[in-house]
């Protein structure tokens, strides 16, 4: 009692009030939001990433669904109003686009009753079995689900770390671990192939190989950014305890050894498209940073976006009236030559509409030469399965939606002051990405999803500047 009475007796100025919380802030059981447990949900999912190398199964796959579902409702749960508003702001657009491959895959489910868009297997099915078939679009409905289901798990990925990354600090942390993966990646195709082991199995365009393939294209764009990261902070904060002379040297230690594993990995290992693909990723990068650091406006994104395409765009306008296969094809230069001719057969009985998501495993015994069996799942490149299973539309369409991201995230990152290297990162791996679509079939591995979906998101998330920013 005499300690309330001393208490009580106290100036009012000597007193300290208690934090003020918004009610709005608040949720219904009466704690603060925290975004703590997504953030590092999120972090964990990208260590593990190069775990899928080892098994990409459906049942890891429903695995890593369930588990951006569940990082999913973290976010929503967690996110404060005036964030969520930011947030919204920021991906409507891109899930209105997002949005679009999805109804098509659903489209490709339903039973058609017109034979214009129904696949001709079951014009063939309904002969053999002597009655109607209300068949589909898909070969395949119940692996073109699975495929929606993938496909949704990479959106929700991509959103979940947009809303992690608005806060500059977590967007950091992000950028350094994406580096140290991905650099840890490139080491351990270095070791495999010095030492002669087998584990990542023999070279090819897809599976692990592919895999690791854009995880070293993706950290020669990571080690880069994570140098203009020091640098940029250096020059900010330079001599303050959030980031001093010594968290510096180590920052951009870091960063030069990961970017000389990745360039080695590069270019003992990759082939040729990809080194290529590798190349125009960091020229990119470079071009915006410089171009950004020499005080050229946003105005210029239009003409990075060009240079960017430019080249690569002349080589394969000449490779498509040269080449013997078709463009999705030309550059699958690590895939087997009967798998190639074989999807060749496939690309050129495509139907506009495809033949259904996830569907070219199904396909492709049809095709096959009995003297010399070949077993794939998925297609040789990226774009061929795109083409195949999509439809040439959905293709064009897809390279071109590509192409715009690539010049609204180099816009984002030249309006950006010291945090433009987050979305220049992101249009640089877009970029890269784009060319590798026609190398090998990386995307369709779950690391190099996580990895892809987790980058984009960064640059999303900090292409626009938030002038008021609230810490998680």
């Amino acid at each position: 009692m005499r300690i309330k009475a001393f208490e009580a007796d106290k100036p009012l100025a000597l007193v300290r009030p208690a934090p003020a919380v918004h009610q709005s802030s608040l949720h219904p059981d009466g704690t603060v939001p925290d975004m703590t447990l997504a953030f590092r949900l999120l972090i964990l999912l990208i260590v593990l990433s190069p775990l899928f190398l080892a098994n990409d199964s459906l049942l890891v796959g429903g695995i890593l669904t369930g588990y951006v579902g569940v990082l999913m409702l973290i976010v929503a749960r967690a996110m404060r109003p005036g964030e969520a508003a930011f947030f919204v702001g920021l991906i409507r657009p891109l899930v209105i686009l997002g949005l679009i491959p999805a109804v098509w895959l659903v489209l490709q489910c339903i039973p058609m009753p017109f034979d214009g868009l129904r696949h001709p297997i079951w014009a063939s099915a309904e002969t053999a079995l002597g009655h109607t078939l209300w068949g589909s679009i898909s070969i395949g409905p119940g692996d073109t689900l699975l495929a929606l289901a993938r496909y949704l798990t990479a959106l929700g990925l991509l959103l979940v770390t947009t809303a992690v990354s608005i806060d500059r600090l977590r967007a950091e942390l992000i950028l350094l671990s994406l580096t140290c993966v991905t650099s840890l990646l490139a080491v351990l195709l270095i070791a495999h192939n010095l030492g002669g082991f087998v584990f990542l199995g023999e070279i090819s365009s897809i599976g692990p190989r592919a895999a690791i393939s854009a995880a070293i294209i993706f950290g020669a764009v990571l080690s880069c950014a994570s140098a203009v990261y020091a640098i940029e902070r250096f020059e900010t904060r330079g001599g303050r305890a959030e980031f001093n002379r010594s968290q510096f040297v180590i920052v951009i230690a870091m960063a030069v050894v990961a970017l000389i594993v990745n360039l080695l990995a590069v270019a003992l290992f990759a082939s040729i498209p990809a080194t290529f693909a590798a190349l125009s990723g960091v020229g990119t990068f470079v071009l915006i940073i410089g171009f950004r650091r020499i005080g050229l406006g946003p105005g210029m994104g239009i003409m990075l976006a060009v240079i960017a395409v430019a080249v690569p765009l002349s080589l394969i306008g000449h490779d498509l009236l040269t080449g013997p296969h078709d463009l999705s094809l030309r550059f699958a230069t690590d895939a087997p030559s009967a798998l190639i001719d074989r999807t060749q057969r496939i690309v050129l009985d495509s139907s506009w509409t495809g033949s259904g998501a996830g569907t070219f495993g199904d396909l492709l015994p049809i095709y096959q030469d009995t003297s010399r069996p070949t077993i794939a799942a998925i297609a040789p490149t990226t774009m061929s399965g795109w083409l195949i299973e999509l439809g040439r539309p959905a293709m064009i369409l897809a390279i071109l939606a590509a192409l715009a991201a690539i010049a609204r995230l180099i816009y984002g990152a030249l309006q950006r002051g010291r945090d433009s290297f987050f979305t220049a990162t992101g249009a640089s791996c877009a970029v890269a990405l784009t060319l590798e679509a026609f190398c090998d079939a990386s995307l369709s591995t779950s690391t190099a999803i996580v990895l892809a979906m987790t980058i984009l998101g960064l640059a999303v998330a900090q292409s626009v500047s938030r002038t008021a920013r609230q810490s998680y």
